[in-house]
């Protein structure tokens, strides 16, 4: 009766964090609300994930609650440039971006974790996939997102006939990929350190050959996807995405450079032209 009792005074006070982190999140996406809702929000994850770091599944009950919460808003006003948003993709989109990157950066404390959790399950969401990995090993399901987005050398049907969908996939994008470069960093600074032994210098020559493979194909597919994007002057969110993609491009061809560089491989000149220059026509030759 006693382990009853237990098990469900347990059950209870989990789904009284679900619960209440859900409607935290929600009301966070209100910039009125947002600064105070953050501060209760991490407290919350960090409290539950002290009393249990090793069930995660309270997690994903969390913000699967929210997302439906996001779905029930439905779209934005027939004009404006959220009408195309009935599943509330922008909302989700939105309440990632507001949860800050702790201290850590990678998935190992709760915040963190939750965090990363969310942007999987919303780039999954956003690319049609299902929700059915190894939820343990975050860092690694991580990845595994990621590589479902790195291999689309075009952007699927779905995503090119809704924006929002579009914008919200690219924001999850970006977590996925802050995540996993410094899940790889870390994972050469502890596994292959107790490998290697004392072979500092191939422990970091393979860390920053993994990091610079990565940011090459996160560069690859976001040029390849920013060339594809049409009708920015007509869609808000599709000049959104277009920019976006346009950073995020350069940031990663900047930061492959120095990895390459820090790995001792070929040293690599920076051709990518300045931002500016993919809004600016060019000039004609005399």
């Amino acid at each position: 009766e006693k382990s009853f009792q237990h098990e469900f005074t347990k059950k209870k006070e989990k789904e009284l964090i679900t619960t209440s982190l859900s409607c935290l999140i929600v009301a966070g996406v209100d910039p009125i609300f947002h600064s105070g809702a953050l501060y209760l929000i991490v407290s919350l994850i960090e409290m539950a994930h002290d009393k249990d770091p090793d069930q995660h599944g309270w997690m994903r009950d969390t913000i699967t609650q929210t997302f439906i919460a996001f779905q029930e808003l439905g779209s934005g006003l027939p004009d404006s440039n959220d009408k195309d948003d009935t599943e509330g993709w922008l909302c989700r989109s939105l309440a990632l971006q507001n949860l800050a990157t702790s201290k850590q950066g990678i998935a190992q404390d709760g915040f963190s974790r939750f965090k990363t959790t969310m942007a999987v399950m919303l780039l999954n969401d956003c690319l049609g996939n299902r929700h059915d990995n190894d939820w343990i090993d975050i860092d690694n399901t991580c990845r595994k997102a990621l590589d479902d987005f790195l291999v689309l050398s075009d952007i699927p049907h779905d995503l090119g006939s809704n924006s929002s969908r579009m914008l919200a996939t690219l924001q999850a994008m970006y977590t996925c990929l802050q995540t996993s470069v410094l899940g790889v960093k870390s994972q050469f600074a502890t596994t292959s350190a107790k490998t290697l032994g004392d072979n500092n210098d191939s422990v970091d020559c393979a860390k920053h050959q993994n990091t610079y493979e990565l940011l090459t194909r996160a560069e690859r597919t976001c040029l390849n996807w920013q060339n594809r994007i049409t009708s920015v002057f007509v869609d808000l969110h599709k000049q959104r995405s277009k920019e976006f993609l346009t950073r995020l491009a350069h940031m990663c061809h900047y930061l492959a450079s120095e990895e390459k560089e820090l790995a001792g491989l070929k040293d690599t000149k920076l051709t990518q032209p300045e931002i500016a220059t993919f809004f600016q026509p060019k000039k004609k030759k005399k």
